[in-house]
C-alpha cells in the first residue's frame, strides 16, 4: 500500500511539471529572419507614452451641410436652350450650370421701351411747362393775369411730378433688371439669353429639366452642395449620448475598413431630445474642408471619448496577443530576434491600449505582424507537449 501511495505521487509529480514546463516553453526569444518579416509585413513601433480614453462605438453616416444646399431658381418664363453639367460634377463660383431664353427678359425691356417714351413725354411737357411759367412770370400784370400765372405754375408742378414718376418707373425696372435677372445664381449674357450660374464651389446634386423644356419663374431646376463643410452624423442611445458633450473628441473611419484612413473631428451638437419614432439621441460633428473620399451618404464607424483619460504606455492594438489567457507583446532585441513579454492592460480603444508590465518608454516591439510570432509561440508549446 505504502509503495502505490509513492508511485502515484510521483506520477503526478511528473504530470505537473510537464504542463508547467509546456506553459514557460513560449517564454524565450524567437527568431523571425528579414526576408521572413517582409512576407508577413511585420511593423516594428516605438513604445511611447500615451492617454487612451473609453469610448462609445456607434455607425455614423456623412451628410451634407444643409445650410450649403443650393436650390437655384429660374427668374423668369421662357425655354431651355441647353443644360451644361450633370449631378456628381464638380463646378466652379461663377460656372454656368442651364442656358435658357427668358421671355420675361423680353416683356422687361418692352416695358423698359415704354417707360423711356413716357418719360421722354413727361420731360417735354416739363419743359413747355417751364417756358410758359417764365414767360407768364415777365407779363404778370399786363399780357398775363396773376391767376393765369398760377395756373401755369400748377402745371409746372404737375409736369415734374409726372417726370419723377416716370423716373421711378424706369428705376424700378433697371432694379428688376439688376437684382432679379442678375445675381450670384442667374446672369444675362445677351437680350433674353440668361445662364442660371453656381454661386460657390461645389458638387452639382440634381439636375431637374432638360433642353427645350418650359420653365416657369421660380422654377427649381438645379442643385448644387457645397461640400467645404460636412456634418459626421450618429444616432446613440439615451445612455451613450448621456456621457457626450459639445467640444468632446470623436474618431471616424470607413465602414468596416480596419486600416482606413482615421479623421478626427469634435462634437459640435447633441440632440436635447431623442427622436420620438426611434428613441435615439442625434449627436453631430462638423468637418471642415473635409477629405475628397468623403461623399454624403457614406457610412463611418465612429468612437465618441467619454470620461477621463489613462495615461502611460501606449502600444498598438495590433501588437498584443493572447497566449495562455495572458496578453503578450514580443519585444525586438535585434533586427531578427524577439521576446515575449507579458503585459497587463489598464484600458483600450480601437487602436491603442495602455500597458503596463517589463517595458520602458522608447522599447521597440512588433505591432502589424505580430500574430506570426504568436504562432511561432503556440507551436513552441505544442512541441513542448
Amino acid at each position: 500500500m505504502a509503495v502505490s501511495v509513492v508511485l502515484t505521487g510521483l506520477a503526478a509529480s511528473s504530470c505537473l511539471g510537464g504542463t508547467a514546463q509546456a506553459a514557460e516553453a513560449w517564454r524565450h526569444v524567437f527568431t523571425l529572419p528579414e526576408e521572413a518579416q517582409r512576407n508577413e509585413h511585420v511593423v516594428i513601433v516605438s513604445l511611447s507614452r500615451g492617454e487612451v480614453f473609453p469610448s462609445v462605438q456607434a455607425m455614423a453616416r456623412v451628410d451634407a451641410d444643409t445650410s450649403r444646399v443650393i436650390d437655384i431658381h429660374a427668374a423668369g418664363a421662357g425655354k431651355v436652350m441647353a443644360v451644361h453639367v450633370t449631378p456628381g460634377q464638380p463646378v466652379k463660383r461663377g460656372e454656368a450650370l442651364i442656358s435658357y431664353t427668358d421671355h420675361s427678359l423680353h416683356e422687361l425691356q418692352l416695358q423698359r421701351e415704354q417707360v423711356d417714351a413716357a418719360l421722354a413725354s413727361a420731360r417735354a411737357g416739363e419743359a413747355e411747362a417751364t417756358m410758359l411759367y417764365r414767360r407768364g412770370a415777365a407779363l404778370v400784370g399786363s399780357a398775363v393775369s396773376r391767376g393765369e400765372l398760377e395756373r401755369r405754375r400748377m402745371v409746372l408742378e404737375q409736369q415734374r411730378g409726372l417726370v419723377k414718376a416716370r423716373e421711378a418707373d424706369l428705376a424700378t425696372l433697371e432694379h428688376r433688371q439688376t437684382e432679379e435677372f442678375t445675381s450670384v445664381t442667374e446672369r444675362i449674357v445677351q437680350d433674353e439669353a440668361s445662364d442660371l450660374i453656381s454661386p460657390v464651389d461645389g458638387v452639382v446634386q440634381a439636375v431637374r429639366t432638360s433642353v427645350a423644356a418650359d420653365i416657369n419663374a421660380g422654377d427649381n431646376l438645379v442643385t448644387v452642395v457645397d461640400l467645404s463643410r460636412l456634418w459626421l452624423s450618429a444616432d446613440l442611445s439615451p445612455e451613450d449620448a448621456a456621457g457626450l458633450a459639445p467640444g468632446g473628441k470623436a474618431r471616424f473611419r470607413p465602414a468596416s475598413q480596419e486600416k482606413g484612413r482615421v479623421i478626427e473631428a469634435r462634437i459640435t451638437t447633441v440632440a436635447g431630445l431623442a427622436d420620438p419614432a426611434t428613441g435615439l439621441v442625434r449627436v453631430v460633428c462638423t468637418l471642415d474642408h473635409p477629405p475628397s473620399s468623403l461623399r454624403p451618404g457614406m457610412m463611418l464607424d465612429a468612437a465618441f471619448q467619454t470620461g477621463e483619460g489613462t495615461q502611460g504606455l501606449r502600444v498598438p492594438v495590433a501588437a498584443l496577443q493572447q497566449i495562455d489567457s495572458e496578453d503578450v507583446v514580443f519585444v525586438q532585441q535585434d533586427a531578427t530576434h524577439f521576446m515575449p513579454v507579458s503585459v497587463q492592460v489598464k484600458a483600450r480603444d480601437d487602436e491603442q491600449a495602455i500597458v503596463s508590465g517589463a517595458l520602458h518608454d522608447g522599447d521597440r516591439l512588433v505591432g502589424e505582424g505580430s500574430f506570426t510570432l504568436k504562432s511561432m509561440a503556440l507551436l513552441s508549446s505544442m512541441t513542448a507537449d
